[in-house]
């Protein structure tokens, strides 16, 4: 059973499932998709055990191997869809929204949820984001254009972990990308690092820091080596967990990430800075 069913199958006709999806066509399939996961974890879809990220990869870790490895990214696919519904509508615990009530009710109550429940960068922490990857991303190409229009070159993952956000070619140097974000005045005081981002020759982490109000950009944290050169070793780091516990409310282990202390992060003041510990001493585009 899937707990705000209509409203989902709503979402997905109106935001769509894909970049070019404008319309989803085929909402049908990720209601089956949600009942998939469903039957396999026998509990109802509901935002008690699906409204973050983090409840997506617990889920998907508990029905791996159950299904073929593309139905499972099906199946994380639809589920993304569900949090990113309860996100943008701020579908608490304890606030019915399964049609029974006026619709006047549901507004007043979604406005006073968001009031308690927090802001708009938590609430929307998925767009937020995307909308940073962008900002960073232009930050950087205007710098190179500046520095003598050094083109760079930017690619994204086909799978959600690959252990990168993006990556980022210029100076001859190509970097996997892990971007983390958090805004100012955050006690935020470790992330959690793939371990496949370490087989890739150049792999860092950009942990960018922003102004919640203006998003201005910086200072940035880097966890990464110079050009051609590896991640530091990351055996020597706790292993991750699951911010949420299993049906025996066990918070299992995520092998494939690591927990990164704040303190172990280089600390860059500027975009000119940053852009020297990617690509190193930059070349004019007429010497390459």
């Amino acid at each position: 059973m899937i707990v705000n069913k209509d409203r989902y199958y709503r979402w997905i006709q109106e935001q769509g499932v894909g970049l070019k999806d404008k319309v989803a066509s085929s909402p049908d399939s990720y209601i089956s998709y949600l009942n998939g996961v469903s039957k396999l974890l026998r509990k109802d879809i509901s935002p008690a055990i699906l409204s973050t990220e983090e409840d997506v990869l617990n889920i998907a870790s508990q029905i791996e191997g159950l299904q073929a490895p593309g139905t499972i990214r099906n199946y994380k696919s639809a589920m993304r869809q569900y949090v990113a519904m309860v996100k943008a509508g701020a579908l608490h615990e304890g606030l019915s929204l399964d049609g029974n009530e006026s619709d006047d009710r549901v507004v007043e109550s979604l406005r006073s949820s968001e009031r308690l429940k927090g802001t708009e960068h938590n609430v929307y922490s998925s767009y937020r984001e995307v909308l940073l990857e962008h900002l960073l991303a232009g930050e950087i190409m205007r710098h190179l254009w500046l520095r003598g229009n050094i083109r760079i070159e930017t690619l994204k993952p086909q799978v959600d972990d690959a252990g990168y956000d993006v990556v980022l070619e210029a100076n001859g140097v190509v970097r996997h990308v892990q971007l983390k974000s958090s805004h100012t005045g955050s006690s935020t005081g470790d992330v959690k690092v793939s371990v496949h981002l370490a087989t890739k020759p150049s792999g860092c982490v950009i942990w960018v820091w922003f102004d919640p109000k203006m998003l201005r950009l910086g200072p940035f944290l880097w966890f990464g080596d110079a050009p051609g050169l590896p991640l530091p070793d990351l055996s020597k780091f706790k292993v991750a967990k699951h911010t949420k516990g299993n049906a025996q409310g066990v918070k299992l282990e995520r092998p494939n990430a690591r927990v990164i202390p704040k303190s172990r992060f280089e600390s860059i003041a500027t975009v000119d800075d940053l852009v020297t510990k990617l690509f190193g001493s930059l070349r004019a585009e007429s010497e390459t």
